[in-house]
């Protein structure tokens, strides 16, 4: 089962304060389906601006790359359809 609501970086799940244009909580989910490792975000976001959490886990930034301005690729198994991929991130 997903997780709801994630943690932001600052171990919350709402707004960080001075951030309002930040994205919490982008669902990848509906792209998975055990072969799909490359994602695609909804808006261009800023580079460096990705955390990523995996079935509610956060992951290193080595586990994904940015791949252009509006996809991501990850370097782990591609995940299971049922399996949750949350983002947050600053929209450019």
């Amino acid at each position: 089962m997903p997780i709801a609501n994630v943690f932001n970086v600052e171990g919350g799940t709402g707004s960080i304060s001075g951030s309002d244009n930040r994205v919490y909580g982008e669902d990848l989910s509906s792209q998975l389906n055990g072969t799909r490792t490359e994602l695609t975000i909804s808006q261009t976001y800023q580079a460096d601006s990705i955390a990523l959490f995996y079935n509610g886990l956060r992951q290193s930034s080595s586990d994904f790359a940015q791949t252009s301005s509006t996809t991501i690729t990850l370097s782990f198994a591609a995940p299971q359809n049922g399996e949750s991929i949350i983002i947050d991130y600053n929209p450019q």
